[in-house]
């Protein structure tokens, strides 16, 4: 290929020559793209036999391992040093010609077990005090609290503060807001400054929790009334006061 390319050159510079004696320049364009032509193919092929070379060592040296492991001896020799190699590192013990004493200090691990404890015992106190705070804050808050004749699709009806005694029975209807878990409250109806009735029930938490109780008025039940709301360690949290008169007084 070297002998090739040194031969084109000659004769385009030849050719080159020629033209210019013979003033004929056109001709020397073709011939200059054709000697690039020849060039960039020249560099290519050139390339690609390094290629073709550098593939035949590789394939000759695989070829050349591969027919050494299938060598049997080389093969017994290669098993031989690995199963010597794995005994040695798996088997041989670590001896310490310099064998040293082992000291437990046992002071030290009883002061241990003193500090975990005492950690432990301060974070219990810290839990249970926690905890009591939380008990003794009130999230209960009585936003409305009204006497009426019913309740009707969760809304009160003919509320008022004085009734007469020829009604059946009366509802407190409150709105309670609880701002944590779920607590009871009771509602304690008075007549005359005396206890008759006590309903208990539950607030979920919300902010607006509707409930209610019922009461049933006799005709000779006319006075003076009250119903007071309170929480489950007997705190006041509203009350209502309200009256039953005679109907023919009203009217």
């Amino acid at each position: 290929m070297i002998f090739t390319f040194f031969l084109v050159s000659c004769l385009f510079l030849a050719f080159l020559v020629i033209s210019h004696f013979l003033k004929v320049f056109r001709l020397s364009l073709p011939l200059f793209l054709i000697y690039i032509f020849f060039c960039i193919s020249y560099i290519v092929n050139q390339g690609s036999e390094n290629i073709d070379q550098l593939n035949y060592v590789v394939d000759n040296s695989k070829k050349n391992i591969l027919s050494q492991t299938d060598n049997p001896d080389v093969l017994k020799k290669a098993k031989r040093k690995k199963t010597l190699t794995n005994f040695n590192s798996e088997t041989m013990p670590i001896i310490s010609f310099d064998p040293k004493p082992i000291i437990i200090d046992s002071n030290s691990i009883f002061k241990k077990d003193i500090e975990k404890s005492k950690k432990n015992n301060k974070i219990d106190n810290s839990i249970t005090a926690n905890d009591n705070i939380i008990k003794d804050v009130n999230t209960l808050d009585v936003k409305e609290i009204i006497i009426c004749r019913g309740v009707y699709k969760r809304n009160p009806i003919k509320p008022g503060f004085e009734f007469t005694n020829n009604v059946d029975s009366l509802f407190c209807y409150t709105k309670i807001s609880n701002s944590g878990p779920k607590k009871e409250i009771k509602h304690l109806w008075y007549f005359n400054d005396k206890k008759v009735t006590t309903v208990v029930y539950n607030i979920k938490t919300a902010y607006n929790y509707r409930s209610w109780s019922r009461k049933t008025i006799l005709p000779s039940q006319t006075g003076k009334w009250r119903v007071e709301i309170v929480d489950e360690n007997d705190e006041l949290l509203a009350s209502r006061h309200f009256s039953v008169v005679l109907f023919n007084d009203v009217y």
